[in-house]
C-alpha cells in the first residue's frame, strides 16, 4: 500500500526520536490496485515508521474482522497476488501493470463483474442468498477478464469466462469457481462452476 501523506521530523540533533517518519494515513492503494469501499469509508490505518527498519502494517486487526473489512483486504491482496503470479509465469506486459480500481461491498447480490474498455473489478456484498463475492476464486476469475481484455481484447464473452476460470484454477490449484458462493445449495451444488467436467467445444 502507498502512504497518502507523510512528514519527517526535523533532524536538528539527529537523535533517535528525530529520525522517525510518521505516516498519517495508509490505504489499500498500491501499484496495481486501489480499493474503493462502496459500503462506507475506505479502510485505512496510521503508523510510525523508522528508516531502515522493516515494519508490519496490519489492516485486519482482530477487533475489525467484519465482512466490509475482510472484502477490502482480500480484494487488494488477491489482485496483487494475481499480478505477481502472472509475472512469475512469464506473462508480463505493461498493460497489466496499471493501477486497477477494485470496487467492493457493492449493494447488490450474487455476482461480480469486470468492465471491459475501462478496467475495473466489482464485487457484491453478501445477502440472504450469497456470500460476499470478494474472495479467492471469484477475484481470480474476474482478474482473468482483465488479462483477456488487456492482452487480446474480449472478443467473445463465453471465451472470456473460460479464461477467467483457467486463471483461477491454475493460480489456486482448485477446479471449483465460487466454492460455497451460494448459501443455499441447489441440487447439492453451492458453487458456480467446476473445472472437472466433460464439456467440449460447441456443445
Amino acid at each position: 500500500p502507498t502512504a497518502a501523506s507523510a512528514s519527517r521530523t526535523p533532524c536538528s540533533a539527529c537523535n533517535e526520536a528525530s529520525s522517525l517518519v510518521r505516516i498519517s494515513t495508509v490505504k489499500l492503494d498500491g501499484l496495481y490496485a486501489v480499493v474503493n469501499n462502496k459500503a462506507g469509508a475506505p479502510l485505512q490505518i496510521t503508523a510510525t515508521l523508522k528508516p531502515g527498519v522493516q515494519t508490519k502494517l496490519i489492516f485486519n486487526k482482530d477487533s475489525a474482522l467484519d465482512e466490509v473489512t475482510i472484502a477490502q483486504i482480500q480484494a487488494y491482496y488477491l489482485v496483487n497476488h494475481a499480478h505477481d503470479w502472472l509475472a512469475d509465469n512469464k506473462i508480463k506486459d505493461k498493460r497489466l501493470d496499471q493501477k486497477l480500481p477494485i470496487n467492493v461491498n457493492i449493494n447488490d447480490e450474487c455476482n461480480a463483474y469486470y468492465t471491459p474498455g475501462r478496467p475495473s473489478e466489482n464485487y457484491f456484498a453478501s445477502s440472504d442468498n450469497c456470500v460476499n463475492s470478494a474472495y479467492d476464486t471469484v477475484v481470480s476469475h474476474e482478474h482473468g477478464h482483465f488479462v483477456d481484455d488487456m492482452l487480446g481484447g474480449i472478443v467473445n464473452g463465453g471465451l472470456s469466462e473460460g479464461w477467467g476460470d483457467i486463471l483461477s484454477m491454475f493460480r489456486l490449484n482448485n477446479p471449483v469457481i465460487g466454492e460455497h458462493f451460494m448459501k443455499q445449495s441447489r441440487g447439492g451444488v453451492d458453487y458456480i462452476r467446476h473445472g472437472e467436467n466433460k464439456y467440449q467445444y460447441n456443445e
